[in-house]
């Protein structure tokens, strides 16, 4: 079951003004992208000074010189590269994401970014990405205490990429996977995994290798 058939019947979704909210919406946005597109591939990118933007990377695997289609800031708007060329935003991207939800925004997304028609298939990535944004979603909808979120095993800023080792030396599987994982797209293999967290403490890892 896709997250477009899990998530077609709600018609209430987290509140944008909580960051916990867009923490979920921007994972169920993403899913519904990479399980239509099995070129695409996510990253967590923090451009600008420190804490100024906090986006989901959306690339193309096939165009890695072009950089990110699409970065979906959850401080913020949602910055689009068009394949055709120049340059978009999507100002109120949370708005609608909260009235319309995540599905109807990813094919918007999707129309901006020029994709094209969507298409089933079995990637790892987007398998992985969509069992983080069906954990995220489950745990707001059950209130369970805490901050959840989602980290990735590279925190890439302006000052650079850097492996955020505190997380991977918290989970010793995570690190044992790491240390065999082979090189990923964008070189460091440590961009394939993902940290659930509560309260910024690690409390499961995903990869998308196996």
């Amino acid at each position: 079951m896709t997250i477009a058939d899990a998530l077609t019947s709600r018609g209430r979704w987290p509140i944008v003004a909580d960051p916990a909210g867009r923490e979920v919406l921007s994972w169920l946005v993403v899913a519904s992208l990479l399980e239509a597109h099995a070129e695409l591939g996510v990253v967590e990118t923090h451009p600008g000074y420190d804490g100024e933007y906090d986006c989901l990377s959306v690339y193309d695997r096939t165009r890695l010189d072009r950089g990110p289609l699409l970065d979906l800031d959850r401080n913020g708007v949602a910055h689009i590269a068009p394949l055709a060329g120049g340059a978009d935003t999507w100002p109120d991207v949370w708005d609608r994401c909260a009235e319309d939800g995540p599905v109807v925004v990813a094919g918007g997304l999707r129309a901006r970014v020029g994709l094209g028609a969507p298409c089933a298939h079995g990637g790892r990535e987007s398998h992985t990405v969509s069992q983080i944004a069906r954990r995220l979603l489950k745990l707001h909808l059950s209130e369970i205490p805490g901050t959840w979120s989602c980290r990735n095993g590279i925190a890439d800023s302006s000052r650079g990429p850097e492996r955020r080792l505190g997380l991977f030396a918290e989970v010793p599987a995570g690190m044992e996977r790491l240390a065999a994982a082979p090189t990923h797209p964008l070189g460091d293999p440590a961009y394939a995994f993902w940290f659930l967290l509560r309260d910024g403490v690690p409390i499961s890892c995903l990869d998308t290798f196996h």
